[in-house]
């Protein structure tokens, strides 16, 4: 079972959620969770290359091309990992042991507490992150079916319907902003990330572009250089403490983010770098100075809390 969605239906939308609101409700329940999958794939992904061709490959790339979206490009890489493993959950669901399990236990205990062996992975997703759903239970009800003989065309049917109708949207949504949260911090992370991208958008030719997206390259490969806007100078200054990454130098006193500030792509432009919030760090005037334009460098160092 398999069930994708477009990414153009859902750039747009996911651009304008983004901007909505300042603040990040924190439920914390598979945060971490993904958050070690992402960790996983980035440490080697050479391994997942099949599975991460859907996220990049045939052309795709091309997609992080436009500047400095809000919908980063680290935001799209979480909804896919996300959607990928519910995807992965759902298809692999054992329906059998599940009645197994009811059975067992019908008559032995209340009915409201047998309803929890009717659950599906994707139930207690919306549960957790109190999104208001319709059981798997309940579904079949409304469809005139019962659990016992419910099949795997069922659960295919009911997750469906509910890409049809937002919700799974509104969950990845949810899931996405709070490992974004916990993971923007890591820079080593944020690196490994977008030497993978740029692994793929160094290869690009200016003729297997769509029109609209030639016009962000300064050649083959190679995006060009732009004024990096001051949202994304806020978010890596507080990020990274007011201070260089390299040699830890308080760089917080210049408030206009001006003279000794400098705002360094990660993984260069010259090497397929994006322009991208996630490729930014902060760097005194003297450290910057004596980074090469080909270098993919950072710092593991961070700034203690107290």
């Amino acid at each position: 079972m398999e069930i994708r969605h477009s990414h153009e239906a859902n750039l747009q939308e996911s651009e304008e959620k983004s901007v909505q609101s300042g603040r990040v409700k924190m439920e914390h329940y598979a945060t971490y969770y993904f958050a070690n999958i992402i960790d996983g794939i980035l440490t080697d992904h050479f391994t997942y290359i099949r599975s991460l061709n859907d996220f990049y490959g045939e052309g795709k790339i091309q997609w992080f091309a436009k500047p400095f979206q809000k919908y980063s490009a680290f935001h799209q890489f979480i909804d896919f990992v996300v959607n990928s493993v519910i995807d992965e959950q759902m298809s692999e669901i054992d329906l059998e042991s599940l009645k197994k399990d009811y059975l067992n236990r019908k008559g032995f205990i209340p009915e409201d507490e047998l309803k929890e062996f009717t659950m599906l992975p994707l139930n207690t997703y919306f549960h957790n992150y109190k999104i208001t759903h319709t059981s798997f239970e309940e579904w079949l009800k409304d469809n005139n079916k019962e659990f016992l003989l419910s099949t795997e065309d069922d659960i295919y049917d009911y997750y469906n319907e509910f890409y049809l109708s937002g919700e799974i949207e509104d969950l990845i949504e949810k899931i996405r902003e709070e490992v974004f949260f916990v993971m923007f911090s890591n820079r080593g992370l944020l690196r490994n990330f977008n030497v993978m991208m740029a692994n793929v958008l160094s290869g690009v030719e200016l003729d297997d572009l769509d029109m609209e997206n030639q016009s962000y390259f300064k050649e083959n490969g190679i995006l060009k250089r732009v004024n990096i806007p001051s949202w994304t100078k806020k978010a890596v200054f507080y990020r990274d403490r007011g201070r260089c990454v390299k040699c830890n130098k308080d760089i917080s006193g210049t408030l206009s983010f001006q003279n000794n500030v400098n705002f360094d792509h990660i993984v260069p432009l010259a090497v397929g770098g994006l322009n991208d919030v996630t490729n930014i760090q902060l760097m005194c005037e003297e450290c910057n100075k004596k980074k090469n334009c080909f270098t993919c460098d950072t710092s593991i160092y961070y700034e203690k809390w107290y």
